[in-house]
């Protein structure tokens, strides 16, 4: 009976000991997956919005700031009126922004769209159908520098 005794209450020790020591390990080997980025928390927006021309010229009406993420000899030859020229994203953040290029080069507007919501940009607008859109709508262009 003694016996018994003894290794009873060292199995209520040495079996949570087991248990912890093997959680661990595990925990270990196979860390957690980091949660997934296309999962969003339910009620959080979208940062970058894609927006169409009738919208685009909404928002010019109401003062929302253009940026124009085309080449310089572009942007000089023809603009949406009051663009900025993309180069300081810095510069904008705080500010809800119109970012356009060139209709078939997306690549180029998007990556100037991310680094102004780095930048603290919100929300970032991007403009679809690019300058290109802009002008078949008939809208009013700037030139010059």
């Amino acid at each position: 009976m003694r016996f018994f005794k003894k290794t009873a209450w060292r199995g209520l020790f040495i079996l949570p000991l087991a248990a912890a020591l093997a959680a661990l390990g595990t925990y270990l080997i196979l860390p957690p997956k980091p949660p997934d980025p296309s999962i969003k928390p339910a009620g959080e927006e979208e940062r970058i919005r894609p927006i169409g021309v009738p919208q685009a010229a909404e928002f010019h009406k109401s003062g929302l700031v253009f940026v124009d993420a085309r080449e310089r000899a572009s942007f000089t030859r023809g603009r949406v009126p009051k663009a900025r020229f993309y180069d300081n994203p810095e510069s904008l953040g705080g500010l809800a922004v119109v970012v356009y290029g060139r209709g078939g080069d997306m690549d180029r507007v998007l990556a100037a769209a991310e680094a102004l919501d780095k930048a603290g940009a919100a929300p970032v607008y991007v403009l679809l159908e690019g300058f290109e859109g802009w002008l078949d709508a008939g809208l009013e262009v700037e030139k010059g520098d």
